[in-house]
């Protein structure tokens, strides 16, 4: 029997007895809810990660357009943001936040530029003043292709990131001095929250109608 059902067979068995107080039950099963999540996620985390974000209940199988390199940077990073929250709804506005939407990041470049390189047949090349991850998704904007929603949220979080790790501004009250800020927490949970979901359906979209492979 796997732990799975082993969960499941407890989680049954503690429904059919009377020896547990209403507020024990509802401890035990949140534990046993959590542990079941953790088993599942293990499994493949890049799939459950996406699907969790996105609620899609099929997606585009990432792991044949992706190189196994690749798909394997892919699942090290999706298990990372799960080991911080294992799941999208129970994010939160704090320093783990950071930590979480930076591994998130190395999901989406890794996808963002092999829908570049792969399906688009585009040359990475750097747009204007920013870095090379940023670029790949004003390049993929521009195209008007089907990822173009998803290049203009996914840039939008980097500026996001960037904000949150530079937490040093000007001192209105002491010319020439420097002060250390409190990252805006609140206002990337929002953003990440309203946006993110689409930025992975869009890129789920693009490669289910662009990639060529079935």
């Amino acid at each position: 029997m796997s732990l799975i059902d082993t969960l499941l067979e407890i989680e049954e068995n503690i429904n059919l007895t009377s020896d547990f107080r209403p507020n024990q039950k509802i401890i035990l099963f949140n534990l046993i809810a959590k542990e079941k999540k953790e088993q599942l996620s293990s499994r493949n985390p890049f799939d459950y990660f996406f699907k969790d974000v996105t609620k899609l209940v099929q997606i585009f199988d990432f792991s044949n357009a992706l190189s196994l390199e690749e798909w394997n940077l892919a699942n090290d990073s999706a298990k990372a943001c799960l080991n911080i929250f294992i799941e999208f709804e129970s994010i939160e506005a704090n320093s783990k936040l950071l930590n979480w939407l930076n591994m998130a990041l190395k999901i989406t470049d890794i996808i963002g530029l092999n829908y570049l390189q792969k399906v688009l047949k585009q040359s990475p090349t750097f747009q204007g003043d920013l870095g090379k991850e940023r670029s790949v998704y004003a390049q993929i904007t521009k195209k008007g292709n089907k990822g173009e929603k998803a290049g203009r949220i996914m840039n939008n979080l980097y500026e996001k990131r960037n904000k949150m790790e530079h937490r040093t501004i000007n001192d209105s009250q002491n010319p020439g001095y420097k002060k250390i800020v409190t990252p805006d927490y609140t206002g990337a949970k929002k953003l990440i929250k309203n946006s993110f979901p689409d930025a992975l359906k869009c890129f789920n979209l693009a490669f289910e109608l662009e990639s060529g492979i079935l």
